[in-house]
Formats: C-alpha cells, sequence, structure tokens
C-alpha cells in the first residue's frame, strides 16, 4: 500500500489557504503478488484518493472523496506517532520477511514536522492503524452501491414459501 501526497508529491508542507491537513501529506502503497495493488494518496486539500486493482497498475484514479476534520485529526496524530518513532529505525526491518509473504507495503509521509518513507515486506503492525483508517474512508466508495441494493423486507409471514 503506498500513499502518496501532493499534486507536487511530497514536495513541501507549506501551509496555504487551500490546506486543510495542516501540511499532512501522504501515499500509501500495498502490492500484493501477483497482481493486487491498491494505492491511498492524501494530499493537503483534505482529499483521499484512492485506486485499486487494475486502475492502481494503470495509473488511474478509482475514487476521491474530502476527510472530515474528525478523521483529519486521527490521521494527523497517527502520523505524528509514525515521525515519532526512532530516526535511526531502519526503513527496511533487520530480520527476514516471511517466505509466505507476498505483500509489499510503502509510505511516503510527510507534516511539517518531518518526512518518513518505509518500506516493508509483509503487512507491518506498526502501519495498521494508518491502514484501517485508510480502509475506512476509502470504503466510502462503496456507499453509492451499497444504498441503490434492495433493502431487507420484513420477516417472512408464517407458512409461506421461501424463494
Amino acid at each position: 500500500v503506498t500513499v502518496v501526497a501532493g499534486s507536487g508529491g511530497l514536495g513541501g508542507c507549506t501551509a496555504t489557504a487551500a490546506d486543510r491537513t495542516g501540511g499532512l501529506e501522504l501515499r500509501y502503497e500495498r502490492r500484493e503478488e501477483p497482481v493486487g495493488l491498491a494505492i491511498w494518496t492524501l494530499e493537503t486539500d483534505g482529499i483521499l484518493r484512492f485506486a485499486g486493482g487494475r486502475d492502481a497498475i494503470l495509473g488511474r484514479e478509482s475514487w476521491r472523496g474530502p476527510v472530515s476534520e474528525e478523521d483529519l485529526a486521527r490521521l494527523r496524530a497517527v502520523a505524528e506517532g509514525l515521525l515519532r518513532v526512532s530516526a535511526t529505525e531502519p526503513a527496511e526491518p533487520a530480520e527476514p520477511a516471511k517466505a509466505a509473504s507476498t505483500v509489499r507495503t510503502r509510505l511516503d509521509l510527510r507534516t511539517p514536522e518531518g518526512r518518513r518513507r518505509l518500506r516493508r515486506a509483509g503487512d507491518p503492525s506498526d502501519l495498521e492503524p494508518l491502514l484501517r483508517i485508510l480502509l475506512e474512508l476509502s470504503a466510502a466508495r462503496l456507499d453509492p452501491v451499497l444504498q441503490r441494493l434492495p433493502r431487507p423486507t420484513e420477516p417472512p409471514v408464517a407458512g409461506a414459501r421461501e424463494p
């Protein structure tokens, strides 16, 4: 999973009138071999962009949506925690990845306090809170489809034949 920030590509965190994130930018990329790919990008405009599957492979956006102030605060808190991790921590863990893992994770993160780039094999536990928020927010792309689905009817009447 890769989170990519800003149309300028994590170039800088200068606050502007359009800065809704407090300078937070990120790109999270999660690749699962042989073909799974998901990319989340948050730019300072406060819009979360998602590309999944074929769209991600072809460099196309699948969905975009605004992030609420409450969710931006959650993202900032997680980002600040990731920046507090020791700067001496290697971008790749010293221990070898499990041979069975086909997942590769990349994170590019920038805030006014600093920048962090992480590359991991597998699903790293230190990035789990961030991934969980991104999955939750990007699930909103399914809302229009779910709203069109038929609603469950009343419970069946006693003696009625079920389809």
